[in-house]
């Protein structure tokens, strides 16, 4: 299967509606999924033009700061700036990062002047906090590496904590602090969190978007050190200051979450919808959930396992809703949207949209993603050949079956190998008549040790996944046999 990839929409979209491309390129800038977007406009670059070009060069210009590339972010924000001459808050971004990249790269004057000229033109809120502290931290000589930052926005925490902590001890950059306090917030070390974040608000004295963020992050950690009145108290000094609306966004929601309850009361719910779930109890799980969003319907965790539940129950229409009324409810605030996108992917190539479940899987695997899911993620990809793996695999359709094969001239007789697997299909239909959503997939490998290698499993169970509808073979390998464990797998589930 050569499935149509996120590049793929993006050269479309931007020959036809620059404009949605450009909604693309910022959801993908707001996950923090920067080489994603470099490569994307490179790809499509000689086709930008029009009105929203200037944010697209913009948003490029952005990412390579984010990526330490400097002469290339100077080089976009010079392209946003000569497009948009001052109009929009874009100029404010642009002056900004180009600003702080000029910094980088030893133009200390012509940096300072692009600070100002963001600050003096007051053309967007978030840019201008970002600009006077970067200006101050210019004058004060504290200008810490971006590295720390990075591995942050890239759920590298660790790698964060590390690198925060080799450049804590040469000076005690209070964005620094801030950073490595929130990473120690994502990997549930509360204590060692709420020492950083205090040390950065001492540092700070509420004056920049750093403490918007310490206090955000230190009343999550003292939330969950069950010290929940301080935690209510720098939630609400985050909103209060309204350094950047980020912050502020996510300080609401948490906030919102305390104060309903949702995280107090609703938490044993989670706990038995999650146990059912796990016990395979999926109409259980449903039932459970319906009840409890029956009077909290505005909690996005339990639309969430519903979500999961019908997912399993092969409703996929009833998953797919349950999974967008999270989404809208959970705002990508949370690891929740995670799991629902990975989710709506399954649903989404169960109902033969691969284009759809390519982005659905990309959208799951953002910094707050688990690990566990990524690796959910990426086995997932690699099942369903939505990866690069397969992008000179050569595709037949039959009647029942989708062959794939990896090589099919290494086959002596290609029709005699896919009728085999048709006549396999036509022989257990006729003993188990069950009519399956969509049509197997068989991946077809020149050799089993290759797709051994690709599932990164030795065990030969994973080389079929019913309830997907597909099944990984190998030339030397005959698995006909499969196509009987799909049928008779959902046979059970009827």
């Amino acid at each position: 299967m050569k499935a149509s990839t996120f590049l793929t929409t993006l050269v479309l979209l931007s020959t036809v509606a620059l404009g949605q491309a450009s909604k693309q390129l910022t959801k993908l800038y707001d996950e923090n999924k920067f080489r994603e977007l470099v490569t994307i406009v490179g790809k499509v670059n000689d086709y930008l033009s029009g009105p929203d070009e200037k944010v697209i060069d913009d948003l490029v210009g952005r990412s390579y700061y984010a990526l330490q590339m400097y002469d290339s972010a100077v080089y976009f924000e010079n392209k946003a700036l000569s497009l948009d001459n001052d109009a929009t808050g874009i100029s404010g971004w642009a002056y900004t990062f180009r600003g702080m990249a000029l910094y980088k790269l030893g133009k200390k004057e012509e940096s300072v002047h692009d600070l100002q000229k963001a600050i003096n033109l007051e053309r967007n809120h978030n840019s201008v906090e970002i600009a006077k502290e970067f200006l101050s931290e210019i004058n004060n000589n504290s200008v810490p590496g971006e590295s720390c930052g990075f591995y942050l926005s890239q759920g590298q925490f660790k790698d964060a904590v590390a690198e925060g902590r080799r450049q804590l001890q040469k000076q005690e950059y209070k964005r620094v602090m801030e950073i490595v306090g929130a990473a120690y917030v994502n990997i549930h070390y509360y204590d060692s969190a709420i020492y950083f974040l205090r040390k950065a608000l001492a540092a700070d004295k509420d004056s920049t978007w750093v403490s918007g963020w310490a206090h955000v992050n230190l009343g999550i950690a003292l939330y969950q050190e069950n010290e929940k009145e301080d935690a209510i108290k720098e939630l609400r000094t985050a909103i209060e200051l309204d350094k950047l609306s980020n912050s502020v966004g996510r300080a609401e929601n948490f906030l919102d979450g305390i104060i309903s309850g949702r995280t107090l009361v609703i938490d044993s719910l989670h706990q038995v919808i999650k146990d059912q779930l796990n016990s395979n109890s999926y109409r259980t799980a449903a039932n459970t959930a319906l009840t409890v969003l029956a009077t909290n319907p505005d909690d996005a965790l339990t639309w969430d396992q519903l979500t999961t539940a019908y997912r399993w129950l092969h409703n996929y229409d009833s998953s797919l809703y349950s999974g967008q009324r999270a989404l809208a409810l959970d705002k990508g605030q949370s690891p929740i949207s995670c799991e629902v996108h990975y989710n709506i992917g399954i649903d989404r190539f169960m109902k033969n949209d691969l284009q759809a479940a390519d982005i659905e899987f990309t959208a799951a695997v953002t910094e707050l993603a688990s690990d566990k899911l990524k690796k959910k993620v990426k086995y997932a990809r690699v099942m369903m050949g939505l990866n690069d793996t397969y992008a000179h695999w050569k595709t037949v359709e039959r009647d029942n079956i989708i062959f794939h094969f990896q090589g099919k001239r290494s086959i002596g007789n290609i029709d005699e190998f896919i009728e085999k697997y048709e006549k396999e299909y036509a022989s257990a239909s006729k003993a188990l008549p069950i009519p399956l959503p969509k049509k197997i997939d068989i991946f077809v490998w020149e050799r089993d040790a290759l797709a051994r290698t690709a599932l990164q499993n030795d065990k030969e169970v994973a080389y079929t996944n019913a309830d997907l509808c597909l099944s990984h073979v190998a030339q030397d390998n005959d698995r006909t046999t499969e196509i009987v464990r799909i049928l008779g797998h959902w046979q059970k589930t009827q």
